[in-house]
């Protein structure tokens, strides 16, 4: 059984890079505890990112 939280994905620049890097968001002590993963949700492709990665 996998336990996920899902988030709305965030992008920002960094000055002076033209591609954009993914806001990660990190894990409360409980959802490590149960193992939790976040899935970070695009809502515009409605594309799923998983962290950590489901083996």
């Amino acid at each position: 059984m996998f336990l996920f939280d899902a988030k709305q994905e965030s992008k920002r620049v960094i000055p002076g890079r033209k591609k954009s890097d993914r806001i990660y968001r990190v894990r409360s002590d409980l959802q490590k505890l149960l193992d939790c993963r976040i899935a970070y949700v695009d809502i515009d492709t409605r594309d799923i990112y998983i962290v950590p990665p489901i083996d």
